[in-house]
């Protein structure tokens, strides 16, 4: 489950695709980009594989070569533009170009995920705050994004709308926050005020990380080593006609240069030393501009990838194209080695002097773009090490999200048994207090049918009657014992003997 206000801003991207491109009419925009797999509104363009979206056409150009029509068109001046702007499709091709960097932006920041994009919004700032502040934040992020989107690929515009779009979001929370808890009456103000402006600052970040990344994508100037710049223009011998050469003909240039050399060689003039002494150092100062001038592109290079601006593998693809200019080193180096002097003495102690020259300055050349792709090679392991961990770090935010989803379904289950057992109970209790009542009504019954035997009644009074009988008899006589006579004195003279046993 996301994040509400993430979820408004993704399902209102999904759906852009599929609008007109004239306030209603007209084609829609889906149909101006053509990408493997279909683009739907439940499978917008973020959520396709990376393969996919490497082989992406906007307008039957790549993004790469759209851009560069993009760049072409800002750097006209104004009156061409509004020309090329009504008389072309330009801010179409910018709007969808735009789009794209957008989808992007939001791919990046799903796969890194570094605010928790997927986590509720906290209960107590949408109790207090959360549908007045989602709003605000939704309908400004809007607002700033179509804004933006006019000046995409515009270098001379000045990219602080994102951060002025923050602190006009920030002060409308402010001074919300400080209304709405001044209205309640609770305690700790001050822990429910660090809770409303954390989750706020969550909110914040989250759309930062989101539109700053965009930003970057539509207004940072690309490097293409291999896009052709003039550095020299010179006259054809042969033809005499005035030739601009570009990085792309560097060998015809070289081809040129040797060329004039051998021709100013055949000369017999006074001047001759002069001449070839004044070609050589030109020659070489070209040779200095122009690598000075790439090794300004490359240094640019390698602090876009140490700003995490731009993927180290991509880089050390650019960057491989300047070994194609070595070229220049290889084929042109007989022009100042003292060895190709021909014997001659003057043109020797030229060439000596020129050639140190420019040994140091092919020395310094290649070990500044040895460095460089060493640093390149170094980042991209950063980069590597980086994703790996952010793959970690995902899967171990979704495993806990998903025992957060254990444990709430837990909580719901206990939550069923303990209605089950509290509606149970109540039912018990029912059931036990009608038998009670259904006996205390028995009882009365009872009392009801036995009250005659129950009454109390009055102690009996016994009285003894002696029988006339009794009283007619005579009173009792006296009751004469006859005394015991012994008949002879034998009795009353017999001893007893001692007892002996006899066995």
């Amino acid at each position: 489950m996301q994040n509400k206000l993430w979820k408004d801003l993704t399902n209102r991207l999904a759906q852009e695709p599929f609008e007109r491109i004239y306030w209603g009419w007209g084609p829609q925009w889906v149909s101006f980009i053509k990408i493997d797999s279909p683009i739907t509104v439940d499978k917008p363009l973020w959520a396709h594989e990376e393969t996919n979206l490497d082989n992406i056409r906007l307008f039957d150009l790549t993004p790469d070569q759209l851009q560069r029509e993009i760049i072409r068109y800002w750097q006209q001046p104004f009156w061409k533009r509004w020309f090329l702007s009504l008389l072309t499709s330009i801010n179409r091709k910018i709007k969808l170009w735009s789009y794209y960097h957008r989808c992007l932006a939001v791919r990046t920041a799903c796969i890194e995920n570094i605010y928790r994009i997927d986590k509720l919004t906290d209960s107590l700032f949408e109790q207090y705050l959360g549908e007045e502040v989602v709003e605000r934040l939704y309908r400004t992020t809007l607002k700033l994004t179509k804004y933006l989107e006019k000046h995409a690929g515009d270098f001379k515009f000045e990219e602080n709308g994102v951060d002025f779009y923050l602190r006009g979001n920030r002060r409308f929370f402010k001074k919300l926050m400080n209304k709405k808890l001044a209205s309640l009456d609770i305690e700790n103000k001050a822990n429910l005020q660090k809770r409303l402006e954390k989750e706020f600052d969550r909110h914040k970040m989250m759309l930062f990380s989101y539109l700053a990344d965009w930003e970057k994508k539509i207004f940072d100037e690309p490097i293409y080593f291999d896009k052709p710049i003039p550095f020299d223009t010179c006259i054809d011998p042969r033809t005499g006609k005035k030739m601009t050469y570009s990085t792309q003909s560097i060998e015809e240039w070289v081809k040129l240069k040797r060329q004039i050399f051998g021709s100013m060689l055949q000369e017999e003039a006074p001047e001759e030393f002069l001449n070839i002494k004044a070609f050589l150092e030109s020659t070489l100062s070209t040779i200095k501009q122009l690598f000075n001038q790439q090794l300004e592109r490359y240094e640019k290079l390698i602090f876009k990838v140490r700003c995490d601006r731009l993927a180290a593998e991509k880089a050390i693809q650019q960057a491989n194209i300047l070994q194609k200019y070595f070229i220049i080193f290889k084929k042109i180096v007989f022009l100042f080695h003292p060895d190709k002097s021909f014997g001659n003495e003057n043109l020797r102690a030229i060439q000596t002097e020129l050639f140190k020259e420019y040994s140091c300055l092919a020395k310094d050349s290649i070990e500044k773009i040895q460095q460089g792709l060493q640093t390149l090679e170094e980042c991209l392991i950063t980069q590597k090490n980086k994703l790996a961990f952010q793959e970690m770090k995902n899967g171990f935010n979704s495993r806990i999200v998903e025992l957060k989803k254990i444990i709430h379904d837990l909580n719901d289950r206990i939550e069923v048994v303990r209605y089950k057992i509290r509606t149970n109970y109540k039912e018990t209790e029912l059931e036990v207090d009608e038998e009670i009542e259904q006996i205390e009504i028995e009882i009365e019954e009872m009392r009801y049918n036995y009250s005659e035997f129950l009454k109390p009644r009055s102690p009996l009074k016994l009285t003894f009657k002696p029988s006339m009988n009794y009283l007619e008899q005579d009173e009792p006589k006296e009751e004469v014992y006859e005394t015991y006579e012994a008949k002879s004195d034998y009795l009353n003279k017999k001893t007893y003997a001692r007892y002996t046993p006899v066995f």
